[in-house]
């Protein structure tokens, strides 16, 4: 007997690929980030670098807050009869 869930996300998922990084990019690393003596080219960086974008198709929620409909002193006003 599991309880009814609080909360739910449903993920839908897809995947694309394409060849990362481009030359123009690949040179743009090497000239800024490859340390001296290294034997980084091209080919290096296709194969050991990943990208990956993450996008939403939603990024608005939905808040639920409880709130009692009277107070205590309401209550107990309404069972005395005044």
């Amino acid at each position: 007997m599991c309880p009814l869930e609080c909360n739910e996300i449903l993920v839908d998922a897809s995947a694309s690929y394409a060849t990362y990084p481009s030359v123009w990019y690949a040179n743009l690393m090497l000239n800024n980030s490859a340390p001296a003596g290294t034997t980084v080219d091209f080919e290096f960086l296709q194969q050991n670098t990943l990208k990956v974008n993450v996008f939403y198709n939603e990024m608005g929620y939905t808040y639920a807050q409880e709130s009692p409909a009277m107070t205590v002193d309401a209550l107990i006003a309404t069972f005395g009869g005044i």
